[in-house]
């Protein structure tokens, strides 16, 4: 797959260039099929979706402080804040992880933003 390549990539040049051990990226994609998509993501890029003049975030962070909302632990709003918000605990790195695949239904007039 494009992830799987692109994961691969990334070791390459680690391995070429030890002093980027560490260095990653997040990713957040769609692919559409007909009245469907795919939604593939790993780490703390976003995807919404606006339908019907509501917007949604329909991918979930990839990151601690999402860990402890989900856990109960923090709010959302306590997320905001928190001083560990931007640490990512999955990404691509060139060692091997599964990103997260979503299927959708894709109507009419939908729109999407990744960020």
């Amino acid at each position: 797959s494009a992830v799987r390549e692109g994961n691969s990539a990334i070791a390459a040049h680690v391995e070429a260039d030890p002093e980027l051990e560490g260095m990653g990226t997040t990713l957040t994609a769609i692919l559409f099929a007909g009245n469907r998509l795919g939604l593939v993501h790993i780490g703390d890029s976003r995807g919404y979706m606006l339908r019907d003049g509501e917007l949604a975030q329909i991918t979930k962070d990839d990151t601690f402080v999402q860990t402890l909302v989900d856990e109960g632990r923090i709010t959302a709003e306590e997320a905001h804040s928190h001083p560990q918000r931007s640490l990512i605990m999955r990404a691509l790195t060139g060692h091997e992880v599964e990103p997260t695949l979503i299927m959708r239904e894709a109507r009419a007039g939908d729109r999407y933003l990744l960020c």
